[in-house]
C-alpha cells in the first residue's frame, strides 16, 4: 500500500493539512449551493467567489479554533492613518 495506507498526499508530498482542505471544501459547497440559488442571474464565465462566501467561510474557520477579531482602538486607528 502507499504511504501505508495513510493519506497520501499528507505523507507522500507536500499535501494541504486538513484544516486548509475543509476551508476549501467549505468554499466548494458554498459555491455550488450560491450557483443552484442563482443560476437564472449567472451568464456563462467565470466569476470570483461572492465576498459574503468568503467571509462566513473565515467566520466559521476563526469560531471553529475559538478565535475572535476584535476592534482596533481609535489610537491604532490614528497610528494606521499616519
Amino acid at each position: 500500500l502507499l504511504a501505508e495506507g495513510r493519506v497520501i498526499n499528507l505523507v507522500g508530498g507536500e499535501g494541504n493539512p486538513p484544516e486548509i482542505m475543509a476551508l476549501s471544501f467549505a468554499n466548494q459547497i458554498l459555491s455550488i449551493v450560491y450557483i443552484s440559488k442563482n443560476f437564472k442571474n449567472l451568464k456563462p464565465k467565470v466569476y470570483k467567489v461572492p465576498k459574503k462566501i468568503e467571509i462566513e467561510i473565515g467566520q466559521l474557520a476563526l469560531k471553529s479554533f475559538s478565535i475572535q477579531i476584535d476592534n482596533i482602538t481609535k489610537e491604532q486607528e490614528n497610528y494606521y492613518s499616519s
